[in-house]
């Protein structure tokens, strides 16, 4: 064999040696033979090799050693999967996984997968756990702004009470004792602000304090919840400042004209009366007789309407008495019906008492609180304020202060 001639001269060898008829061990055949599975002695060829390689004996403790596509595993040969390339024992893993013990394992944070190792990227650059497939896979660090804190790569905000000066920082530091910052608004240690404490019948919520719903209760201080009132039993808006501020609905006496609903006095409508005390329903007055709301104190409070007479500004129909329209007016009595201001002038709803209530725009004033627009006086939005007379517009309060509307 040429191929075994040049084999041989390369180590130095000048000539063959026979190999005796039979073997029974690898160490009767002589250099460059081995022994085939026949049991004779063979020449060193790729085939001679490839054919005794599964069958070589384990008698002096020699390791068995698998052929190519399988892989060596307590003693056997297993067939290797199509998830991994193996080849005899060894076993490659996926980019970004390393291997251990035979298994695979991500890549910790900043490394990188090269041969079945993980190796750390360059100084200044970053990658997330098993991301690293390639040195490229390391991106240059990134920075956060503050009350952000970095992990796998990404910035996420700071936890509620957790503070952070941004940058590269993977942590957010806590804030002291008693002091408290919202979700990702932790710049700085001095960002955490002393807890605020509330009054009875609030809660807390975001650093600020609310009025406890109806039916329900708190004790204030740092409580961010309230309670709700025993069954039977309840409490106004802001009212609850304890358990024993919930009062039982059939305690409550009404006035005359009032009825008694889950605990609260609401007065009788219009054409309604009522005796009060724990009564929860109002009574309708007789026909053709009429009554204020809450005037109805009694059945004598329903008057007829034939007798009734309405004030001025107001007129009548069908018994009952209804304030003029806007830009209209009456004198009251038993008229029936409202007048037309003159052209050009103008008055208030219910305010139209004589033809000389009429006036017109351009010497219309109004009151503090209102301004005046085509005529007419609109009470001003909140938080907003005027001095009322001619001025058509309404001023906007300082910045931290407020009003209701019309009250400015």
């Amino acid at each position: 064999n040429d191929n075994l001639k040049e084999e041989i001269q390369d180590f130095g060898v000048q000539s063959l040696h026979k190999c005796y008829e039979s073997c029974k061990s690898v160490d009767h055949c002589v250099s460059f033979t081995v022994c085939n599975m026949n049991g004779s002695c063979k020449l060193h060829t790729v085939e001679a090799v490839s054919e005794t390689k599964t069958n070589v004996s384990l008698e002096k403790g020699k390791k068995k050693k698998c052929r190519f596509g399988y892989f060596l595993r307590y003693g056997h040969c297993y067939k290797c999967s199509k998830r991994f390339c193996k080849r005899g024992n060894i076993r490659r893993c996926r980019l970004g996984k390393f291997l251990h013990n035979g298994n695979c394992y991500r890549c910790p944070a900043n490394r990188y997968s090269l041969e079945g190792k993980c190796k750390r990227c360059p100084k200044g650059t970053t990658v997330g756990i098993g991301k690293g497939r390639w040195i490229s896979s390391c991106k240059r660090e990134k920075k956060c702004y503050s009350g952000y804190y970095l992990r796998n790569g990404n910035c996420e905000k700071c936890p509620k009470n957790s503070y952070s000066r941004g940058g590269k920082s993977e942590h957010c530091k806590r804030c002291p004792e008693g002091t408290t910052v919202g979700i990702g608004e932790g710049k700085s240690e001095n960002s955490c602000k002393q807890q605020k404490k509330c009054y009875s019948g609030y809660f807390q919520y975001q650093r600020n304090c609310y009025k406890c719903p109806k039916n329900m209760y708190s004790w204030g201080g740092f409580s961010r919840v309230c309670r709700q009132c025993p069954k039977g039993t309840t409490v106004g808006r802001g009212k609850g400042k304890s358990k024993k501020s919930c009062k039982r609905g059939k305690r409550w006496k009404c006035s005359r004209g009032y009825y008694l609903s889950y605990g609260y006095c609401y007065r009788c409508p219009k054409n309604m009366y009522s005796s009060g005390g724990k009564s929860k329903h109002c009574k309708r007055c007789p026909k053709g007789k009429t009554v204020a709301s809450g005037k109805g104190k009694s059945k004598n409070s329903c008057k007829r309407g034939k007798r009734l007479k309405c004030s001025r500004g107001y007129y009548l129909r069908y018994g009952y008495c209804y304030r003029c329209p806007k830009n209209m007016y009456s004198s009251g009595g038993k008229s029936k019906h409202c007048k037309q201001c003159p052209k050009g002038t103008t008055v208030a709803s219910g305010k139209g008492k004589s033809k000389n209530s009429c006036k017109r725009g351009k010497r219309l004033k109004c009151s503090k609180g209102y301004y005046l627009s085509y005529g007419y006086c609109y009470r001003c939005p909140k938080n907003m304020y005027s001095s009322g007379g001619k001025s058509k517009h309404c001023k906007r309060c300082p910045k931290g202060k407020t009003v209701a509307s019309g009250k400015g």
